[in-house]
């Protein structure tokens, strides 16, 4: 008995998401046994073309120095630092003693096995 697959299709929206990409608008999910699907041919449907509207004239707007960028830029930088959950007094000295501690028992780890590895060294080419 073959083992039914579950295949989930996606249809792209027309309109852009916020990020630049498309936004998927729904997912269509559909049974299928080991033999692919079959699509339908699509019908071809002739659509009126239409004349496009008159381009507005462009107004001529300046574009923004390099100190208008850099505010900019700084006011967002500001507004996502007053996001960020930062940690309190407590929690911060518990890492660092966590990281101090893991160092000093790394360093003396390696210092062993270097002094180790010299006397074999030592042993074997003296």
């Amino acid at each position: 008995m073959a083992r039914k697959r579950r295949r989930v299709k996606a249809k792209k929206d027309e309109q852009k998401s916020t990020t630049g990409g498309y936004a998927f608008a729904e997912k269509k999910v559909e049974q299928t046994s080991g033999k692919p699907a079959v699509k339908p041919k699509a019908e071809v449907k002739k659509t009126e073309t239409k004349a496009a509207p008159p381009k507005a004239k462009a107004t001529a707007k300046k574009a923004p120095s390099s100190g208008q960028k850099m505010g900019s830029f700084l006011k967002e930088v500001r507004a996502e630092v007053k996001k960020v959950n930062w940690p309190d007094q407590e929690r911060t000295t518990q890492s660092t003693g966590v990281v101090i501690f893991t160092l000093l028992v790394l360093a003396g780890f390696m210092t062993l096995f270097t002094m180790l590895f010299t006397k074999i060294a030592g042993y074997l080419f003296s």
